[in-house]
C-alpha cells in the first residue's frame, strides 16, 4: 500500500509491482467519496482489443422513460459503476442485468438498505460475499424512494432485449 499526498490539482505518477492476478481498489482518503463511487480500479484481466471508434458513431442504445426509472439509472450511474456493469462482465461485484430475474424484490430492498445485515444471516449474501472475494457492499445509506427507483431501473434493465443498454458511463 503507498499514499501520495497531492494537493488540489494536482497530480503524481507511480509505479508499482502487482503481486498476484485480481481487482485492486485505488480510494482517496476521505472515504465518504468511495462510497459515492469515487474509485480507481486496476485488473489485471486482460480486455479484448475494441475497434477505435468516435463517440457520434456508437449506436445509441435504450434509455428508459418514467422518472423514477430515469432517476434510478443516474443513481446507479454515479454510485455503483466502479463495482458492478450493467451487462458488461463482472468488476468488483455481480453484473446488474438479470438480477430481477435471480433475487425478488424484496432481497433486493433489503439487500440495498442494508447489505451488512443480510451479510449476518443470509446465505445467499454470504454466497455472494465469498464469491467477489470477501469484498462486501458497503451500505450506500438509500432512502426508501432511491431503493424503489434503482429496483425499478434493474426491472427496466431486465425488460430489455439482451445487450441492448449500456450505462452512460461504461467503457
Amino acid at each position: 500500500m503507498q499514499t501520495v499526498l497531492l494537493g488540489s490539482s494536482n497530480s503524481a505518477t507511480v509505479e508499482f509491482m502487482i503481486p498476484e492476478a485480481g481487482s485492486y481498489i485505488m480510494v482517496d482518503h476521505h472515504f465518504a467519496n468511495a462510497s459515492q463511487g469515487a474509485i480507481g480500479l486496476i485488473s489485471t484481466d486482460a480486455k479484448p482489443e475494441s475497434k477505435d471508434l468516435e463517440h457520434h458513431n456508437l449506436p445509441a442504445s435504450a434509455a428508459p422513460s418514467d422518472p423514477d426509472t430515469v432517476q434510478g439509472k443516474l443513481n446507479f450511474e454515479s454510485k455503483c459503476l466502479a463495482c458492478h456493469s450493467v451487462g458488461d462482465g463482472r468488476k468488483l461485484g455481480p453484473v446488474v442485468a438479470g438480477v430481477t430475474k435471480r433475487r425478488s424484490d424484496v432481497w433486493l430492498t433489503r439487500w440495498l438498505k442494508a447489505p451488512e445485515k443480510m451479510l449476518e444471516a443470509d446465505a445467499d449474501a454470504k454466497a455472494m460475499l465469498k464469491e467477489f472475494n470477501n469484498l462486501p457492499m458497503p451500505n450506500q445509506s438509500l432512502s426508501d424512494v432511491e431503493i424503489k427507483q434503482y429496483i425499478k431501473y434493474f426491472h427496466w434493465i431486465d425488460a430489455q432485449p439482451a445487450g441492448a443498454v449500456k450505462a452512460s458511463g461504461a467503457h
